[in-house]
């Protein structure tokens, strides 16, 4: 199945409007990094590798993209939700008066197109939200978007699933909700070995793997 096929599979629609309906129910943006160490390392580390511009993928209302900004780095946040999309432009007027380097766009990260090449591609603790096959999928498009030697950094959680009952379970193994406020969302936990087989069928060499806060892994790797 191909990838413009895969995105537009009924369970695959179901999981993006559960985003766009999740995010409809937030009235304000919280611009506040969560305070996790591997989030106040993400700048160190983008720094190491001589990383200049990054997307953030799955960005919602931009907490990540505004805090890498900060730090100097350009940004465009990319969300499949526009009421993410337009809380994010709301803070960048409010807060910041729009006088800051990062950007923002309403698009699928799975089918995505963009104008311009970055240093890096981030994904923090969204991957889950994938099934396997459009997992490999993300990050073979991702690849497309990066400058040579570009970057993909990920923050991949370790999560659990609740009760059975509030989800069915895909072919796959990946969990989708159907109880009343997860209804459509994709669920899967990538094992450690499962990420290192993805990484090395797409020709991803690991350059940074570390276990960080309630022992998700922080992993860069090299395109």
């Amino acid at each position: 199945m191909n990838l413009d096929s895969l995105a537009y599979e009924e369970n695959y629609q179901k999981n993006l409007d559960f985003w766009e309906t999740a995010w409809q129910r937030v009235s304000k943006a919280v611009n506040t990094p969560p305070d996790f160490e591997y989030v106040r390392n993400i700048p160190v580390l983008l720094e190491k590798y001589q990383i200049k511009s990054a997307i953030d993928l799955a960005c919602g209302s931009g907490w990540l993209s505004f805090m890498l900004a900060e730090a100097g780095f350009g940004i465009l946040g990319i969300d499949v939700s526009e009421s993410a999309i337009k809380l994010a432009e709301r803070v960048k007027k409010d807060i910041y008066d729009n006088n800051i380097n990062a950007e923002f766009q309403a698009q699928d990260i799975l089918t995505m197109r963009l104008e311009q090449k970055y240093d890096v591609a981030i994904i923090n603790a969204s991957f889950e939200h994938f099934d396997l096959e459009r997992a490999k999928l993300l990050l073979d498009n991702v690849k497309n978007s990066l400058n040579k030697p570009g970057y993909i950094y990920g923050v991949y959680d370790q999560v659990g699933f609740g009760n059975k009952g509030e989800f069915i379970e895909l072919e796959d193994g990946t969990k989708q909700y159907n109880d009343e406020y997860r209804d459509g969302m994709f669920l899967r936990c990538f094992s450690d070995e499962e990420l290192r087989e993805i990484f090395k069928e797409l020709d991803l060499e690991i350059v940074e793997w570390d276990y960080v806060d309630n022992n998700s892994r922080s992993v860069l790797v090299r395109v």
